[in-house]
This record gives C-alpha cells, structure tokens and sequence, in this order.
C-alpha cells in the first residue's frame, strides 16, 4: 500500500511538474511557454515579440491542436506533458520545429 501511494505521488508531481514550473493553467500551456522560451533565444526585438505573442496568446490551445494531431489516439494533456520533457531535455528541438 505505501509503495502504491508513493507511486501515486511520484506520477503527480511528474504530471503537475509543468504547469507548477512554468507557472500556468494547463500542461499545453506550459508547453507553449517552454517552446517560445526555447526557440526564440538569442533572438531580436521582432522575435522577441512573437515570442511573447505565442506564449501568451492561446493558453495552451495551439499546443494542444499541435500534439491532437499528431497523436489523435492520446489525450492531449499526456501529449504535451511528454513533448514538454522531449523540449526540457533538447531545447534544439524547438529550434529546428521553426525551420
């Protein structure tokens, strides 16, 4: 039972981790967050724009309507938690999501 609950916990602060470290409503949010954090570095004043213009924007609706379609079969919170860690491990991703 103690090993069920501490799974239960772990499984939590890896679901809620997003969100709670970038400060947002939802997991897709943090997602758009993360991304507009990631491929706009080193960026100009016009970069600097769109990225607080993508960031701020949607709440989470372009990330979610992203990873909808590539995973239509997964519910999209799962979908964004996952691509959340994929651009917290390689934030190149971000960039190369931009050519």
């Amino acid at each position: 039972m103690k090993l069920l609950i501490a799974l239960l916990i772990v499984a939590a602060g890896i679901f809620f981790y997003p969100q709670i470290n970038e400060s947002s409503s939802s997991v897709c949010a943090a997602v758009e967050k993360r991304f507009a954090r990631d491929a706009f570095t080193d960026a100009t004043g016009a970069d600097v724009f769109m990225a607080m213009l993508v960031s701020g924007a949607s709440d989470g609706a372009l990330a979610r309507s992203l990873v909808k379609a590539q995973s239509p079969n997964l519910p999209a919170s799962l979908s964004c938690m996952t691509l959340y860690y994929r651009l917290m491990m390689d934030p190149s991703i971000a960039k190369q999501m931009m050519q």
